[in-house]
């Protein structure tokens, strides 16, 4: 991973057919501004694959429109000039994700799924990352989100990943997170092209960035 001004969070990627993998979340508040693709921090991420975050649920984006008003996410370069980043990246082999959700942007019940996929076409993404933050609790909400994922993205010929808890596929203990996942990947895991382990238990500072995983146990539960 090159250095850069952001702060992207290294995560354990699992794609569901090829074993793990390496990506980041970039953080879109963090990236530098630029009048050029080729100048953004963004487009020199080094790593199989990055998922631009955060963009709001009830994102507010309207199709062709190519402005970031109203969606949540924080980029401070014209729409343009990071939709060439992500043509480089993704020149290069790497696959670029839009990141729907995370922990500041929790209106699901408010979803607006037609304009997250609007936004990630238009950027050129290759899919979709539903970072879905609730409890245990909550879990069928999360099943009803990602099903109405699936259908737009794969009419739109995009891939759909989540983000899950490091714990989430062991049994629930009465844990908040523990086996929040289990049950929801058990109803939804074919229609998702790739799940990121989220491991957040462990860090290590390697220049501007946070390099996290998890436990080999971790992996081996979502098996």
């Amino acid at each position: 991973m090159k250095k850069s001004n952001c702060m992207p969070i290294h995560f354990n990627c699992f794609r569901m057919s090829n074993g793990p993998s390496e990506g980041v979340y970039f953080a879109s508040w963090g990236c530098n501004y630029s009048s050029s693709g080729d100048g953004l921090d963004l487009a020199n991420v080094d790593c199989k694959c990055v998922l631009l975050c955060f963009v709001q649920p009830d994102c507010a984006y309207a199709p062709g429109s190519q402005s970031f008003s109203g969606t949540g996410i924080q980029f401070s370069s014209d729409f343009g000039v990071v939709r060439s980043a992500v043509d480089k990246l993704r020149s290069k082999g790497t696959l670029v994700y839009l990141s729907i959700g995370g922990g500041s942007y929790q209106n699901w019940s408010g979803r607006k799924v037609a304009n997250c996929v609007a936004l990630a076409k238009d950027l050129h993404c290759d899919g979709i990352d539903i970072d879905w933050e609730k409890t245990f609790a909550d879990r069928q909400e999360a099943i009803n989100v990602i099903t109405e994922f699936s259908a737009q993205t794969w009419q739109n010929k995009l891939k759909l990943s989540a983000a899950v808890w490091s714990t989430g596929a062991y049994d629930n203990n009465g844990d908040t997170y523990a086996g929040l996942w289990k049950d929801v990947l058990g109803k939804t895991g074919q229609m998702l092209d790739m799940i990121n382990i989220m491991s957040y238990g462990k860090l290590k500072m390697f220049y501007s960035h946070v390099l996290l995983w998890s436990t080999t146990e971790d992996f081996l539960a979502y098996y």
